[in-house]
């Protein structure tokens, strides 16, 4: 938390809570039938115009796809800049159709699930 916490503490949910396949199960002792999370799994809060996408585990080939943030997404418009937290400075990326690909760094900041911070336009901002 000390490296993920901006993306947790303060923050407000975000049009779409998460993506991804995994269903889990509920009720008394249920932990153990719950599948492992993985990298497809992801949970979006946003907080100061930043909106931060929260990966449940680090994915091998170190290309994190995010489906829902694709060009067609209704809810975001220009993304400026995304960043993994704790590791500091830009990480490259390229938004298409299919998604948002995210290249992650080979040093990890934390072995828990990579939080990243999207720096997106402004509503109203007509800059490119």
């Amino acid at each position: 938390l000390e490296i993920n916490g901006e993306a947790i503490y303060e923050t407000r949910p975000w049009q779409v809570s998460g993506e991804g396949t995994q269903e889990i199960v509920e009720g008394h002792l249920s932990e153990e039938q719950n599948p492992e999370a993985t990298s497809e799994e992801i949970r979006f809060t946003e907080r100061d115009g930043n909106l931060y996408a929260i990966a449940l585990d680090w994915p091998e080939s170190n290309e994190l796809l995010i489906q829902t943030l694709s060009s067609d997404c209704p809810y975001i418009g220009a993304i400026h800049s995304i960043e993994l937290l704790g590791a500091g400075g830009e990480l490259q990326w390229k938004r298409d159709e299919s998604g948002l690909l995210i290249q992650l760094p080979d040093d990890k900041p934390t072995p828990y699930a990579p939080a990243l911070r999207l720096h997106l336009e402004a509503k109203g901002d007509t800059q490119s």
